[in-house]
């Protein structure tokens, strides 16, 4: 009962941090920085990106500067910015733009059946162990 417990409860945390982004093949975009597309910006991350279709569940982000390398650190005309869209502005001048891995809305069920698919294995695994293997007759 006990190893069951620590199983499940250990795949309750697992699935969604490292494995339910693995279970379908995302896809990725990259976006030129532009304002009304991106919010809260810092150099590894925008947490809001507009990558044109709703319900998308982003999964990585990387600032990339004009060469299409990541940024190591931001043009200096960032620093002198005086509102947002002065800062996106400076950075679409400069030829930074954001590359977005993201399962777009489409892969749900993928997910969900993939994700029930592992529960499954899971029962058909432990389920038996932790009745003792002892059969109803």
């Amino acid at each position: 009962m006990a190893a069951t417990l620590a199983t499940s409860t250990a795949l309750q945390i697992v699935m969604p941090l490292w494995i339910r982004l693995h279970l379908a093949t995302p896809s990725t975009v990259t976006v030129p920085f532009r304002p009304g597309t991106m919010a809260n910006l810092r150099l590894d991350s925008v947490s809001q990106v507009d990558i044109g279709g709703p319900d998308s569940w982003v999964v990585a982000e990387k600032t990339l500067n004009a060469t299409g390398h990541p940024a190591a650190h931001l043009p200096e005309s960032y620093a002198d910015c005086d509102s947002p869209r002065a800062c996106l502005t400076a950075l679409a001048k400069a030829g930074y733009h954001q590359r977005v891995t993201y399962q777009p809305a489409g892969n749900f069920w993928i997910l969900q059946w993939a994700e029930t698919g592992a529960y499954a294995a899971l029962v058909a695994v432990v389920g038996p162990s932790a009745s003792g293997g002892a059969v109803a007759e």
